[in-house]
């Protein structure tokens, strides 16, 4: 028999037999669970399929209340002991599939590039807007929390180690795991939260149309209603809280799968609200064709954000179960990493705009007349087929193209 052989029901009993073992060995920390379940198997048969609570209290250390629920978790009192002897003889068959080093590229590389972007932003909101907002300031909120979302998921994924299942890992790391993505859990819908409505306070300030303003509000209420929801939801969905202390407690604990599934779900439908929002302030816009496609395509970018929160729930739906092909959350911290950095990037979008825009001009005057007389005459040309030229009256209007109004704050 081969892990190829072995169905998905017998995979998805022995992930689950084997963090169950853990936590009745508390003298046995330390040693890789599939090691451990073969040790009862074997103990079980030496003691005639009948251990008693002080035999593996002597063995292992179990607390004899936990027997009880130990025992229902694998069929009953009189058949439990046949199913670990079970599982335990399927542990040479098992597959080992391993963690992939991913973590910490994306942590590295997002980090560089949501700094730069958020930098970006915030000078120009200095430079070209005439000062930082508190839809910034929450922005920058939201940065630094992604910042140690990603710290964090760097810890988790040492923590997991080399191997994905459960039976390859210790009872150590399974608790400390247990812990960390917890907080985890709980902190992503706030970071969320913080990074959607900074970005519908801006579409709130620069926003002239009376339904595009109840859109804000309708959007923003949603969003912040599904953040409160879903953090007290995960922080009561397991009683006591340190659950991983208390493991045979609450044996019927409640699955975050769903919660997380439903929670995320309607991130997706704010998401694509915020995307659509500002495009009738970007179509009444006073510009150039080109320069309209411009800028519907920055505030378009939001699409790109949704795709990685599809991702995000397709990882939770994959991962975040006993199943047979894993049993890691590292994906979904993965996921989770991209799609918070994709949102803050893209809600810094209009403002980089804004500030290249800004610097054009500077930039283009000090480079070698050989690179920029071609340009300069389609520029002529065009001025002169349209009957307009460009004065610094039009070239604000660029800027302002990022929003409907023409405040300079808001560029």
């Amino acid at each position: 028999m081969s892990g190829s052989q072995l169905t998905d029901k017998q995979l998805k009993d022995a992930l689950s037999a084997a963090a169950w073992i853990g936590a009745a060995s508390p003298k046995y920390p330390d040693m890789i669970l599939g090691q451990l379940l073969e040790i009862w198997g074997k103990f079980i048969r030496e003691h005639a399929f009948r251990p008693t609570p002080e035999d593996l209290n002597e063995a292992f250390g179990t607390n004899p209340s936990d027997v009880v629920p130990l025992y229902k978790k694998f069929g009953g009192q009189t058949i439990a002991p046949s199913v670990i002897k079970f599982l335990a003889d399927l542990v040479p068959h098992l597959p080992h599939p391993k963690n992939i080093p991913i973590i910490v590229p994306l942590f590295s590389v997002f980090t560089v590039m949501t700094s730069l972007a958020v930098g970006l932003r915030l000078w120009s909101r200095h430079k070209v807007a005439g000062g930082i907002r508190s839809f910034d300031w929450l922005a920058l909120v939201g940065f630094v929390l992604t910042i140690i979302y990603g710290a964090v998921s760097v810890y988790h994924s040492k923590i997991s180690g080399t191997y994905q299942a459960y039976y390859d890992r210790t009872w150590d790391q399974m608790k400390e795991g247990y812990k960390v993505y917890l907080v985890l859990t709980i902190i992503y819908p706030f970071i969320m939260g913080l990074i959607k409505i900074s970005l519908l306070l801006f579409y709130y300030r620069v926003a002239t149309l009376n339904y595009v303003q109840w859109a804000v509000y309708g959007t923003g209420s949603i969003t912040i209603a599904n953040s409160v929801a879903a953090i007290f939801t995960h922080c009561l969905s397991y009683r006591p809280i340190d659950y991983w202390n208390h493991f045979f407690e609450h044996p019927d604990k409640v699955n975050p799968r769903i919660p997380m599934l439903v929670f995320g779900s309607v991130y997706i439908l704010t998401d694509v609200a915020i995307w659509i929002i500002p495009m009738p302030m970007v179509f009444q816009l006073q510009l150039y064709p080109r320069e309209k496609i411009i800028a519907v395509i920055t505030f378009s970018l939001g699409a790109v954000a949704c795709v990685a929160s599809g991702f995000r729930l397709w990882a939770i739906d994959e991962f975040q179960n006993y199943s047979s092909k894993a049993s890691s959350a590292l994906m979904i911290d993965a996921w989770t990493i991209i799609e918070l950095n994709l949102t803050l990037i893209c809600a810094s979008a209009p403002a980089i705009r804004a500030l290249a825009i800004h610097y054009a001009p500077k930039i283009l005057s000090t480079l070698p007349s050989a690179f920029t007389s071609s340009g300069a005459t389609g520029a002529s040309k065009t001025a002169g087929s349209s009957g307009k030229s460009k004065t610094p009256e039009s070239e604000k209007s660029v800027q302002d193209s990022q929003s409907p109004v023409v405040p300079k704050e808001v560029v």
